[in-house]
């Protein structure tokens, strides 16, 4: 069971009623990114898929794999990355182009991100105002059922990966009936 904030397991308290079904016939299973949004104008797209897939490459983590996936499929080639290390719950940390890139989670890393006269920024960015920039941008993805990674460039808010939770809902159709013969129909209880 997947549950992406607290507010989440609060609401299970008002629950009468729980369905699971396995991944395959409610939710998809696979995670895709949909979208990169930079915190910034000096990050375009493409250059922090880059950097947050090289970073990623090493990750055994679905995560992960859809990030790598989604750089590929846009035709970006994966740069070198050295010291990776990924510390569970968290997200990933790896050095790509000089730069130390880390990519996981929202609330592990934006809790990280230093304050602005201490952040090693390479372009003297306002890292206050970037963190929360991402916060608005992760808490309105997560509130419309997304999934949000957050992506540092030395330890400064440099954007946010994100997807839909890939919830697909499958009903089963009603029986067709032929206007000659109408059969009497039962309602199905799972």
């Amino acid at each position: 069971m997947l549950v992406k904030s607290a507010v989440v397991m609060e609401c299970l308290a008002d629950t009468s009623q729980v369905g699971f079904d396995k991944t395959g016939t409610l939710t998809e299973g696979t995670p895709r990114v949909t979208r990169v949004a930079p915190a910034a104008d000096r990050w375009p797209p493409d250059d922090l898929l880059a950097l947050a897939a090289a970073a990623e490459h090493a990750s055994e983590h679905s995560v992960g794999r859809a990030v790598v996936a989604a750089a590929r499929e846009a035709g970006i080639d994966l740069r070198p990355a050295h010291g990776f290390a990924s510390t569970p719950g968290q997200g990933v940390r790896a050095h790509v182009a000089g730069y130390t890139i880390q990519v996981g989670s929202p609330t592990a890393l934006l809790a990280s991100t230093q304050d602005p006269g201490s952040a090693r920024s390479r372009q003297g960015n306002d890292v206050r105002s970037d963190r929360q920039h991402l916060e608005q941008a992760v808490a309105e993805l997560e509130a419309t059922g997304h999934t949000a990674v957050v992506v540092l460039v030395d330890a400064a808010p440099a954007g946010v990966l994100d997807w839909p939770t890939g919830c697909v809902l499958t009903l089963p159709q009603p029986p067709r009936h032929d206007q000659h013969h109408r059969q009497p129909t039962r309602a199905a209880h799972r």
